[in-house]
Protein backbone atom coordinates (compact mmCIF):
# COMPACT_ATOMS: atom_id res chain seq x y z
CA UNK A 1 0.00 0.00 0.00
CA UNK A 2 2.80 2.43 0.85
CA UNK A 3 4.44 1.98 -2.54
CA UNK A 4 1.16 2.53 -4.41
CA UNK A 5 0.41 5.70 -2.44
CA UNK A 6 3.93 7.01 -3.13
CA UNK A 7 3.60 6.39 -6.86
CA UNK A 8 0.25 8.17 -6.95
CA UNK A 9 1.63 11.19 -5.10
CA UNK A 10 4.71 11.35 -7.34
CA UNK A 11 2.63 11.18 -10.51
CA UNK A 12 0.22 13.84 -9.26
CA UNK A 13 3.01 16.23 -8.23
CA UNK A 14 5.36 15.68 -11.16
CA UNK A 15 3.41 15.10 -14.36
CA UNK A 16 -0.16 15.61 -13.16
CA UNK A 17 -0.74 19.06 -14.63
CA UNK A 18 0.72 18.25 -18.05
CA UNK A 19 -1.21 15.00 -18.29
CA UNK A 20 -4.43 16.76 -17.26
CA UNK A 21 -3.97 19.45 -19.90
CA UNK A 22 -3.19 16.94 -22.64
CA UNK A 23 -6.04 14.66 -21.61
CA UNK A 24 -8.51 17.54 -21.53
CA UNK A 25 -7.44 18.56 -25.04
CA UNK A 26 -7.78 14.97 -26.26
CA UNK A 27 -11.17 14.60 -24.57
CA UNK A 28 -12.38 17.89 -26.06
CA UNK A 29 -11.32 16.83 -29.55
CA UNK A 30 -12.98 13.43 -29.09
CA UNK A 31 -16.19 15.11 -27.90
CA UNK A 32 -16.11 17.40 -30.94
CA UNK A 33 -15.61 14.38 -33.24
CA UNK A 34 -18.47 12.53 -31.52
CA UNK A 35 -20.82 15.51 -31.83
CA UNK A 36 -19.94 15.89 -35.51
CA UNK A 37 -20.50 12.17 -36.17
CA UNK A 38 -23.78 12.23 -34.25
CA UNK A 39 -25.03 15.26 -36.16
CA UNK A 40 -24.06 13.65 -39.46
CA UNK A 41 -25.83 10.40 -38.60
CA UNK A 42 -28.97 12.29 -37.56
CA UNK A 43 -28.77 14.23 -40.84
CA UNK A 44 -28.47 10.96 -42.81
CA UNK A 45 -31.44 9.45 -40.97
CA UNK A 46 -33.56 12.54 -41.64
CA UNK A 47 -32.59 12.56 -45.32
CA UNK A 48 -33.46 8.85 -45.60
CA UNK A 49 -36.84 9.41 -43.95
CA UNK A 50 -37.52 12.37 -46.22
CA UNK A 51 -36.48 10.37 -49.30
CA UNK A 52 -38.76 7.45 -48.36
CA UNK A 53 -41.60 9.90 -47.68
CA UNK A 54 -41.07 11.51 -51.09
CA UNK A 55 -40.99 8.06 -52.68
CA UNK A 56 -44.32 7.19 -51.04
CA UNK A 57 -45.86 10.44 -52.27
CA UNK A 58 -44.58 9.93 -55.80
CA UNK A 59 -45.87 6.34 -55.80
CA UNK A 60 -49.30 7.58 -54.76
CA UNK A 61 -49.22 10.19 -57.52
CA UNK A 62 -48.33 7.53 -60.09
CA UNK A 63 -51.27 5.43 -58.98
CA UNK A 64 -49.42 2.70 -57.11
CA UNK A 65 -51.12 1.65 -53.91
CA UNK A 66 -49.71 -0.21 -50.95
CA UNK A 67 -50.56 -3.90 -51.29
CA UNK A 68 -51.76 -4.23 -47.69
CA UNK A 69 -54.60 -1.80 -48.41
CA UNK A 70 -55.52 -3.61 -51.65
CA UNK A 71 -56.05 -6.91 -49.83
CA UNK A 72 -58.87 -5.49 -47.70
Amino acid sequence: MEAEIGVHIDVELGVGVDVDVKMSKIIRSLIRINIAALAYSIYQILMFMEASHIARISNKRRGYKIKAKDKK
